[in-house]
């Protein structure tokens, strides 16, 4: 909100489109950029990431992407050009915080793909930005469950570790889950 509101006021200056629309952009690059696993990208790949919803948002006045994106590296401060023609996120932080917006407001589909990626190391901040927005039971759960190793086999100490993260960040958890996590923390603990 600083960056797509307070600071282009501040530098006495306005974006094309309102701080929600640019945000709901912006999200939409860094979801594309997650599942691509990257962080960095060139205009003319991810124009296309958010053409639809871009033309859904000009009213009276048109905005081009060519626009968008000078706003939100010039402007903004958001999106920084690394290299000639390719541009990143100022801070990864950012993509992250974004890409978990982007699956929160997709639901279940969205759901799905974090589930899918849990074991992956590259999705860890995402996933705890994710559990930072809402309840964090089913995640939790899911990060505990069969769906992650075998039947035979604990959890490992990464996405134990995982589900304590995603339990401190979560707004809430279920008693039981807590409790669940706390027996396999106290189990592994031991182990070590």
């Amino acid at each position: 909100n600083l960056f797509l509101g307070t600071r282009p006021y501040d530098k006495g200056t306005t974006l094309s489109l309102t701080a929600t629309e640019n945000k709901s952009l912006l999200q939409l690059l860094a979801w594309e950029l997650v599942q691509k696993e990257s962080t960095q990208f060139t205009l003319i790949e991810a124009t296309p990431w958010i053409a639809e919803k871009l033309a859904r948002y000009n009213k009276a006045q048109a905005i081009e992407a060519e626009q968008f994106w000078e706003e939100m590296r010039d402007t903004s401060g958001l999106l920084v050009e690394k290299e000639l023609g390719l541009y990143e996120f100022s801070h990864q932080t950012f993509q992250e915080y974004l890409a978990a917006c982007h699956i929160k407001e997709l639901g279940k589909p969205g759901e799905q793909i974090l589930f899918e990626n849990l074991s992956n190391v590259r999705w860890q901040e995402v996933i705890c930005f994710y559990a930072a927005q809402r309840d964090a039971t089913e995640l939790v759960e899911r990060i505990l469950g069969a769906d992650n190793y075998s039947s035979s086999e604990e959890p490992s100490i990464y996405l134990l570790e995982l589900a304590d993260r995603c339990r401190i960040q979560g707004r809430e958890i279920s008693a039981s889950t807590r409790q669940q996590l706390d027996n396999a923390l106290t189990l592994i603990s031991s182990e070590v």
